[in-house]
């Protein structure tokens, strides 16, 4: 699966991509996945994308006190996971809290 913006838009991928954060403070991970190799990151292509990223986290963070842990950064060399990471969830995966948003089997192949 790829990224096509002809189909989705770059907005709106942050806004599922908001969906599945359930912690912005947490610079440690996320839920069950502990490790800096979990923290949180948006990743940009060009300067358009770039300037939405920093808006988006902007008005997403202006409700904490405390900045977010989201690292912003330009978009570099992409390794998938391997194929067992692939659609995780949808092949039946852990899911440690059904109900949160990041359940998105409508998103997957």
């Amino acid at each position: 699966m790829e990224f096509d913006p002809g189909v989705v838009s770059y907005a709106q991928l942050l806004d599922v991509w908001w969906g599945c954060v359930q912690d912005p403070l947490d610079g440690r991970g996320q839920g069950g996945d502990r490790g800096l190799q979990y923290r949180l990151g948006l990743y940009w292509y060009d300067s358009a994308q770039r300037e939405a990223a920093e808006k988006y986290t902007a008005t997403k963070g202006a409700r904490w006190k405390r900045p977010l842990a989201i690292d912003l950064k330009p978009a570099a060399q992409f390794w998938p996971a391997e194929e067992v990471h692939q659609c995780y969830i949808a092949k039946g995966g852990l899911d440690p809290e059904p109900e949160t948003p990041f359940w998105m089997g409508q998103y997957v192949d």
